[in-house]
C-alpha cells in the first residue's frame, strides 16, 4: 500500500512539473486539477489501514479466547454436577440436553460452538437447577457464575462480530478510494504517453512500470510493535519518537502495541515513551529499502 501511494505523489508531482505541456494537450488540466488529485490521493491514503481497521477485533478476539476458556471450564463443572445428579441411564440424554455434543468443538476455539454451549448450559440450568442443587450438589452460586460468564462471553462476541463487519465496510471504502484515484491516475500516465511520445526521459515518467519500480528501490518503512514485559500485554499510546535530518517524526501505538511508518532508508536514533514504563532509546536503527523493518521492543513498568 506505501508503494501505491508513492506511486500516486510520484505521478502527480510529474503532472504538476509538465502541467503546461499537459494544458496545451486538455484545458482540463490546470492548477486546480493538480491539487485536486492530490488531495483525493491525501485522503485515501489518511482511511485506516487493514492494522487500524482490525485492530479492535483483534482485542476483542483476544479476550473471547480467554472467556472461552472459562466457559468450557465452567461447562465442565456443570457436567460434574449433572453426573452427580442422575442415573446412569438417563445421563446421556441430560449431558447432550447440557450441550455436550458441542464441548468438543468449545474447546478448539470454535465460538460459535461455545456460544451455543453456553445457551444449552444456561437452559438446562434454568429447568434442572432443583435437581442439581439436591444433596448440596452443586453449589448455590454457581447458577449465576455461569449466567456471569455467559454474559461476558456473547458481550465480547457481539463486539467481535461488529468489528469485523466494521472493518469490511472500512475496507470496502479504502479499496473504493484506492481504484478511483489510481484510475485518474492511470489517465494523467496515458495523456502522459501521449504528449512525450518522442522525449522518451520524460516518457518515462509516466509509465506505470518504471514509476513502480523506482518507488519501490526507494519505500522503506518501519513497523513497531510494544509490549509490557511482564505479561506480554501489548501497550497501547506508546510513543515512538524517530529523530530524523529534518526534525522528529513521532507515531503513537494502537491498541494492539503496533505502530507503522513509512519512512526513508537510513540509520535513525529512536525513543520510546509509555505512561508508567521506562523509556527506551536505541540508537543506529537500521531502516532498509523495500522492507518493512521490524521494531519490537518490551517495556518495564515503572517502580
Amino acid at each position: 500500500m506505501p508503494e501505491l501511494y508513492g506511486i500516486l505523489e510520484t505521478g502527480f508531482n510529474s503532472l504538476q512539473e509538465f502541467l503546461i505541456n499537459f494544458t496545451d494537450f486538455s484545458p482540463a488540466y490546470d492548477a486546480a486539477y493538480v491539487v485536486a488529485l492530490k488531495t483525493e490521493a491525501s485522503i485515501a491514503e489518511s482511511l485506516p489501514d487493514e492494522q487500524a481497521r482490525y485492530a479492535n477485533a483483534e482485542i476483542f478476539k483476544v479476550r473471547l479466547e480467554k472467556d472461552n476458556q472459562l466457559a468450557t471450564d465452567k461447562w465442565q463443572m456443570l457436567k460434574r454436577y449433572i453426573t452427580k445428579a442422575y442415573l446412569p441411564e438417563e445421563l446421556k440424554a441430560r449431558l447432550e440436553e447440557a450441550g455436550q455434543l458441542k464441548y468438543k468443538k468449545a474447546a478448539a476455539q470454535n465460538f460459535e460452538e461455545t456460544r451455543a454451549l453456553l445457551v444449552a448450559g444456561k437452559n438446562f440450568l434454568d429447568e434442572h437447577s432443583a435437581d442439581l442443587l439436591a444433596n448440596n450438589n452443586m453449589p448455590p452460586t454457581f447458577q449465576a457464575q455461569f449466567q456471569t460468564i455467559q454474559t461476558n462471553f456473547l458481550g465480547n462476541y457481539t463486539s467481535m462480530n461488529n468489528e469485523n463487519e466494521s472493518a469490511k465496510v472500512a475496507t470496502e471504502e479504502k479499496v473504493k478510494a484506492n481504484n478511483a484515484i489510481f484510475e485518474k491516475l492511470m489517465v494523467v500516465f496515458l495523456d502522459g504517453q501521449a504528449i512525450f511520445k518522442y522525449n522518451e526521459p520524460v516518457f518515462d515518467q509516466f509509465v506505470f512500470e518504471t514509476v513502480r519500480q523506482n518507488i519501490s528501490n526507494r519505500v522503506a518503512s518501519i513497523s513497531a510493535f510494544i509490549q509490557n514485559i511482564t505479561d506480554n500485554e501489548p501497550i497501547e499510546a506508546a510513543t515512538i519518537t524517530i529523530t530524523t535530518s529534518t526534525g522528529p517524526v513521532i507515531i503513537t501505538t494502537d491498541i494492539t502495541g503496533k505502530a507503522s511508518k513509512v519512512i526513508a532508508n537510513g540509520i535513525y536514533s529512536i525513543q520510546i515513551d509509555a505512561t508508567g514504563f521506562n523509556s527506551i532509546r536505541i540508537t543506529d536503527f537500521e531502516v532498509k529499502l523495500g522492507q518493512s523493518n521490524a521494531l519490537k521492543q518490551k517495556l518495564t513498568p515503572t517502580a
